[in-house]
């Protein structure tokens, strides 16, 4: 009964997704801001339970330290200054304050996972030269190929003066490294629509299964 229950869910709000292909329509809205809803509010209460109620109960259990009353003090003041946001927006100025915050906070915390997770293993990656020492021809192959995109990729970035006439060297570099880059977002392209239509395909078949197990029962 709840994979019959659940499963006809699933289905409807699936074709109410679907239905976007006809235009926009008032069942694709409204499985939109289903969506919405849901992720919000699961995003609310996971942070309510896993975040907030916890700080509050041990600053009320135990004796809290300084540092904690700060923390809960200073997330209560940011609260605060973000309800005037809802309703007839009145004061809404003072919002902009948890905002930045929230916004800067977020911001410097993608910065660093994108610099210690990215960009600072792809030049150490690019540096370990040392792996040309070994025998096997495609470590070495890849290596030197490695090496040589990453350069001439950031050769492409380069600027010049205005009325500067670059070499045809250096406009053959340029143009490579740009085709390039060209290429890494085509493969970032195709991976994406591949697992867009994985996803399709899948949620295709749950629906078929789910309009199998309905023909079974009826």
């Amino acid at each position: 009964m709840g994979a019959l229950v659940g499963g006809g869910i699933a289905t409807v709000l699936s074709l109410m997704v679907l239905s976007r292909a006809l235009g926009d329509n008032p069942l694709y809205r409204l499985a939109q801001y289903l969506l919405v809803g849901v992720a919000l509010g699961y995003a609310a209460a996971v942070l309510t339970g896993q975040t907030l109620v916890p700080a509050i109960m041990q600053a009320i259990d135990t004796s809290p330290s300084v540092p904690t009353i700060t923390i809960i003090a200073t997330a209560g003041l940011l609260f605060v200054l973000l309800i005037p946001r809802f309703g007839r927006q009145r004061g809404s100025t003072w919002a902009n304050i948890p905002l930045a915050v929230l916004f800067g906070v977020g911001a410097a915390v993608a910065l660093v996972g994108a610099a210690r997770g990215t960009l600072v293993p792809q030049l150490l990656d690019t540096i370990a030269t040392r792996r040309i020492d070994t025998v096997d021809p495609a470590t070495i192959a890849g290596t030197v190929v490695l090496i040589v995109a990453v350069v001439v990729t950031l050769l492409s970035f380069t600027y010049r003066q205005r009325g500067d006439r670059p070499t045809s060297g250096a406009r053959l570099l340029r143009s490579f490294g740009r085709g390039l880059v060209l290429a890494t977002f085509g493969v970032f392209l195709a991976a994406a629509v591949t697992t867009y239509l994985t996803a399709l395909v899948a949620q295709l078949q749950a629906m078929a299964d789910w309009f199998t197990l309905l023909g079974t029962l009826f």
